[in-house]
């Protein structure tokens, strides 16, 4: 069904397929004040130093030991949360058992894990433009899986719009999108994969400082657990590399803090 003819069924679905958003219209100033307010209000309310409160537990996967040399694969996309057709095509690619790539020998199998990196509702973060823009296109393409992958998530600059009350509702919550399921507690987090690999997300809010209380989980979480030979995949939502690329000294001064 066309994205036109699935908006009729918003009731049934409990969603509404959107179109792109439409950066240049006039209507999309609003965004920019949402920028404007959440870089003034952030710097007084800000919900990273909040988050101490929650669970810091370490997050697993698999759940069960794997066998020395099996692989472990995990999928990742980002900047997601824009129109029904785009959404949706990604997120049906991510939900196939397996996918068949040109070049590529052997079918690729669907990840144990998906990475959500950044952006994941455009162009301001709010609950219903998460239901609309990604939990339900996520839901249609993926409705249940058993077992169910994990799913992580990194907060962008327009998850933040709403000062990050939207994404911490949706996705800290041990709620299932779909046939994902969620486990983090924080808009951080640390996940120990087998064979001595660990992967931490991290929430430089809006490129600004890392909080306190996030370098205190990762030592707690991953540098007191770290043994000799592991290796670390650290994601952020901003890509540093590019801006420094372009000229940016200072691009890159929150992931060396870090």
């Amino acid at each position: 069904m066309k994205r036109e003819e699935l908006a009729q069924h918003g009731t049934e679905l409990n969603f509404v397929p959107q179109d792109a958003v439409r950066w240049l219209a006039p209507s999309e100033l609003r965004t920019m004040v949402s920028s404007i307010l959440s870089e003034i209000f952030g710097n007084y309310a800000d919900k990273r130093e909040l988050q101490k409160v929650f669970d810091s537990a370490i997050i697993e996967v698999p759940s069960t030991p794997m066998a020395p040399g099996e692989d472990f694969w995990f999928d990742y996309t980002a900047d997601i949360g824009d129109g029904f057709d785009a959404t949706y095509t990604v997120a049906a690619l991510l939900a196939e058992e397996q996918l068949t790539v040109a070049d590529v020998s052997a079918p690729l199998p669907r990840g144990s894990m998906l990475v959500l990196g950044g952006d994941q509702v455009y162009p301001t973060a709010s609950s219903r433009a998460y239901e609309d823009r990604m939990v339900g296109p996520y839901r249609s393409a993926l409705p249940q899986a058993d077992p169910q992958p994990l799913m992580v998530v990194l907060p962008g600059n327009h998850d933040w719009y709403d000062g990050l009350t939207a994404f911490l509702r949706l996705f800290t919550q041990g709620r299932s999108i779909g046939g994902w399921r969620t486990e983090q507690k924080r808009s951080y987090w640390t996940v120990k994969l087998p064979h001595g690999w660990w992967m931490v997300g991290l929430d430089s809010q809006l490129d600004s400082y890392f909080d306190d209380p996030q370098l205190t989980y990762f030592e707690e979480t991953l540098t007191a657990n770290l043994a000799d030979g592991d290796s670390v995949i650290v994601c952020a939502a901003t890509p540093a590399w590019l801006k420094a690329a372009s000229g940016e000294p200072d691009a890159f001064n929150g992931l060396e803090w870090f």
